[in-house]
């Protein structure tokens, strides 16, 4: 299992030492101004993109972290939005450890006053790819996007599923500002995502897709996933790959 959290603000200040990023309200974590309480269950850290024009470094801090050194995040992604391909960092097999319950936030250097976003994953332990027969299906959604914030998509399916349970396995989401895309799925806690593309020849990293990173989670073939978006602007057109394979 693993989640999508972040951390954005519209125009960080101008810093040359680390400042922190406010947290993004988030309805399945809790939240508190700059910090996100690490989940009960999902306090691996298995991977971070930290992204803005013009960010020079980022460090993630907890009480926990700190008990050893806080953990300063390199590469970072100087640019508005994700970078063809981007600069994502992954611990997937061997992830770092936090305290459940515990304050965990990231903090940023930059030369201007722009949106600067760092976006972490958190799991309940390694990933463990799957090997699966998948199937590559095309979504839609026309929902505007509020800058910097999670908005929820309803998504439109391209072909008809056959009536059966299905697991997705892969996500790749694009629009023009996209930042992060994460799913929503009907009775689960939480809402695993990925990187953004804002082009259909966007590079984005394997890791996302055919069951790599495992399963994202499941879902009748009547009520699909919604999909949480943020972006750098209010993006009226979005566009989703979902892998899948047919569970039951």
């Amino acid at each position: 299992m693993f989640t999508l959290i972040g951390y954005t603000a519209a125009a960080q200040g101008i810093s040359a030492v680390l400042a922190a990023v406010p947290a993004i309200s988030d309805p399945h974590v809790r939240v508190n101004v700059n910090d996100i309480i690490v989940p009960r269950g999902l306090n691996k850290l298995i991977g971070c993109l930290p992204v803005g024009a013009t960010i020079t470094r980022a460090q993630l801090q907890s009480p926990s972290l700190r008990a050893f050194v806080n953990h300063d995040v390199i590469p970072v992604d100087a640019a508005a939005i994700p970078s063809s391909p981007s600069l994502f960092l992954p611990w997937f097999y061997d992830p770092i450890s936090l305290q459940e319950d515990e304050a965990l936030n990231a903090l940023v250097t930059n030369t201007a006053a722009d949106r600067e976003s760092v976006l972490v994953w958190l799991a309940d332990g390694p990933v463990s790819p799957l090997d699966v027969d998948f199937r590559t299906i095309r979504a839609s959604a026309t929902t505007t996007l509020v800058a910097g914030a999670w908005t929820n998509c309803i998504l439109t399916l391209d072909q008809v599923l056959p009536a059966g349970q299905y697991a997705v396995v892969g996500l790749r989401a694009r629009s023009t500002n996209m930042i992060a895309a994460r799913m929503v799925f009907v009775n689960y806690q939480w809402r695993p995502g990925v990187p953004g593309a804002q082009a259909i020849g966007h590079n984005q990293y394997a890791y996302w897709r055919q069951g790599n990173v495992g399963e994202f989670g499941r879902f009748q073939h009547n009520t699909p996933p919604t999909i949480d978006c943020l972006a750098n602007a209010g993006d009226t057109a979005e566009t989703f790959e979902l892998d899948i394979i047919k569970v039951a």
